[in-house]
């Protein structure tokens, strides 16, 4: 008899399930991490229902936590290990975890504990801030710093090559610009703008806006006064102050007018009359005429005009 209930209490602990709590380390520092792990023995992960960590480690602060099992000499470990961390000093108690297993009974685990130590205080004496030193300055000390210097040098000299090469090039167009008479240009544009056929094709919208943009240039740069950003009430007030009173320049403000803004048609011998007159304006107020290659048509009468008339282009010699 004896020996059946020794053999009973054999076989009952071989085949039993133990639950047991267990921790890498008991003493830390504030802050410091640690893991605590539950072993499970003769059973599988899927029969385990596991505690709420919440519930648990309410001292704590949960970092990770990590399930899996093991087979070790045909038996199976069921394993959760915990990341822990706290930021209170003191001892703290692990208490006993119930772990439920759904095919047989609650397994309860042992308690632990755990302490956590502050940081020993620096108790060196205080020392007050030291005044800047006095070191002197060495020249050899930029020997070190010359490549960057040459770079730096090399750098302005091209920029400045290229700035004194551009305003060279620059005072040279100028040059060229300033030696062409204001007549001599200013008949070309003309003369560019009869050649365009614009009153031919009917496109006098085209024809206004071009011609009055010459006439008010030459009137801005023979004069020197603001013709382009005037209007025509404006412009007739400057020019009447100038001395200039040349007949047809108001009748040309006016259907320019209606040209531009009323989407009128003036008659085609009218528009060629205009040029004309605008090629004698530029003869009459630009100084040193030489060699003019525009001049007007005969036939065109002095004020009115009947039929096609042109302005004809031919080289003085």
């Amino acid at each position: 008899m004896r020996y059946l209930v020794g053999f009973y209490f054999f076989f009952n602990l071989a085949f039993s399930q133990i639950a047991t709590l267990e921790v890498d380390t008991s003493l830390l520092r504030i802050g410091e991490q640690f893991n605590v792990t539950i072993k499970v023995s003769g059973t599988n992960l899927d029969s385990l229902k596991w505690p709420n960590n919440d519930e648990v480690f309410q001292d704590f602060e949960l970092l990770n936590s990590t399930l899996y099992d093991k087979l070790i000499d045909s038996d199976t470990f069921g394993y959760k290990t915990y990341t822990l961390t706290s930021f209170d000093t003191g001892l703290f108690i692990l208490p006993k975890i119930s772990i439920i297993n759904i095919e047989k009974d609650t397994l309860l685990t042992n308690s632990v504990d755990v302490e956590f130590i502050s940081f020993a205080v620096d108790s060196l004496p205080l020392y007050g801030i030291r005044p800047p030193k006095n070191i002197k300055f060495h020249i050899s000390e930029l020997l070190s710093y010359y490549p960057f210097f040459l770079v730096c040098l090399l750098v302005i000299f091209i920029i400045y090559i290229v700035k004194y090469l551009s305003k060279k090039d620059y005072k040279k167009v100028s040059n060229i610009e300033e030696k062409i008479p204001i007549d001599v240009r200013f008949l070309e544009q003309l003369n560019h703008l009869s050649n365009k056929k614009y009153i031919d094709n009917g496109e006098y919208l085209k024809y206004y806006v071009e011609l009055s943009e010459i006439f008010r240039s030459f009137l801005e740069e023979r004069f020197n006064v603001l013709a382009l950003e005037s209007s025509s009430y404006e412009l007739k007030n400057i020019l009447k102050s100038l001395s200039v009173n040349d007949d047809w320049i108001n009748n040309f403000l006016r259907v320019s007018d209606l040209v531009k803004f009323a989407k009128g048609v003036p008659s085609k011998g009218q528009s060629k009359l205009f040029l004309n007159n605008h090629v004698e304006f530029v003869k009459k107020y630009s100084h040193n005429i030489e060699n003019n290659q525009l001049i007007l048509d005969e036939s065109i009468p002095s004020k009115k005009l009947d039929g096609s008339l042109t302005l004809k282009s031919i080289n003085n010699k």
